[in-house]
């Protein structure tokens, strides 16, 4: 008898799962199409398909906290990760062209779905504000202080670039990025 019940086809699927799964299927095909846009949690191959240029100069900062400069051999490699970070952030950001390809993107699928008003609202907070030493600064006096857990009565930002020649560097520019 149990068998005879699951011969006779009469078993029903939900079918909700594999039109979620087809959906997710479609749409990540139609956005490589697209322009290679991610849909997360996917990664797409093409962020890893080319090799990375080699250079003979090296971006670093050197950082004075209280008259004392931070040697990173003084910190665990996540401490100073964490230093170093908000640094290397606000320098890829103030040098990004404002995502133009990405809001192009943007604009015509918005455009196509008929919603212009809500792609157009959504490139505009895509803008980068234009770098403010002193907001930065002040901003990063506060998250290093409670990163190092002392007091910052005086902090210097400098970055380095250095180049390397005859096996080894040697300073080209140091630049003063924050005083507070």
């Amino acid at each position: 008898m149990f068998l005879s019940d699951n011969i006779s086809g009469n078993v029903k699927t939900n079918k909700v799962p594999w039109m979620i799964a087809l959906f997710f299927m479609a749409s990540h095909v139609l956005c490589d199409i697209a322009g290679s846009v991610t849909i997360f949690p996917v990664v797409h191959y093409g962020m890893y398909s080319q090799p990375m240029v080699g250079s003979n100069q090296y971006q670093s900062y050197e950082l004075v906290v209280n008259g004392k400069v931070l040697n990173g051999s003084d910190y665990r490699i996540h401490l100073w990760e964490n230093i170093l970070a908000p640094l290397y952030d606000v320098d890829r950001i103030s040098n990004t062209i404002d995502f133009h390809d990405e809001k192009n993107t943007i604009e015509r699928v918005f455009y196509f779905l008929g919603m212009e008003e809500l792609g157009v609202t959504l490139c505009n907070r895509m803008d980068n504000v234009p770098y403010d030493a002193h907001m930065f600064g002040q901003h990063y006096k506060k998250y290093l202080s409670g990163v190092l857990g002392i007091t910052i009565s005086n902090l210097k930002v400098f970055r380095l670039v250095s180049n390397y020649a005859d096996g080894g560097y040697f300073k080209v520019q140091k630049e003063l990025l924050v005083h507070e």
